[in-house]
């Protein structure tokens, strides 16, 4: 077993792929700060759509908060290992968060206007803003577990038929009380047809 101490040991886990790249870290990062801007544009686009007069405050401040994210990651360098495929992939992200950008303060520009001059609503803060994002919902619906149905044994459907035909059977023995004691033990055993055990 081979210990390291001091540089060797930052080298060794570098070699062996226990940390994590920086440049990836830097990447998660500006993915995760770009897509939280859009969801916040979003959630004041649905504010300003869907919450009527009440909410034109709130619109505005999502959508300022969004605004401002995105002026910060077109602004910041985006970080990503050198090459000509990483370069090709740095240019399209900056021009879709101009996009974004753009498309954000197009929003902002009308919903302030109507809440300047109809809903005359504040504009809430951050931290409160903050308390209102959702918590999120699933993608997909949860379904229950469904027990499957048994092919053999106890729980199929061959069984459970066999199962009734004995309790028919043991209905039909009771009736068969006052019978020969051969013709009711030839009923129990399971035998189900007229004439069973007796062959001509």
């Amino acid at each position: 077993m081979k210990f390291s101490i001091g540089k060797d040991k930052d080298k060794n886990h570098e070699e062996t792929g226990e940390q994590v790249a920086p440049e990836l870290r830097k990447y998660l990062a500006d993915e995760t700060a770009f897509h939280s801007a859009l969801a916040r544009k979003w959630l004041g686009v649905d504010a300003g759509e869907h919450g009527g007069t009440s909410k034109g405050g709130i619109a505005v401040g999502f959508l300022m908060w969004a605004k401002k994210d995105l002026e910060e990651l077109r602004s910041g360098h985006m970080s990503m290992m050198g090459g000509d495929r990483e370069k090709e992939m740095r240019e399209r992200r900056k021009v879709k968060v101009q996009e974004e950008l753009q498309s954000a303060t197009v929003f902002l520009q009308g919903y302030k206007k109507l809440n300047d001059s109809v809903s005359f609503q504040p504009v809430p803060p951050q931290s409160e803003l903050q308390a209102l994002i959702p918590a999120g919902r699933l993608a997909v619906a949860v379904k229950p577990y469904m027990k499957p149905t048994p092919a053999f044994g106890p729980g199929s459907v061959e069984y459970v038929r066999r199962q009734a035909e004995e309790l028919e059977l043991l209905e039909h023995s009771e009736d068969a009380e006052s019978m020969p004691v051969s013709d009711a033990t030839g009923l129990r055993s399971g035998q189900s047809y007229a004439g069973a055990g007796s062959y001509f």
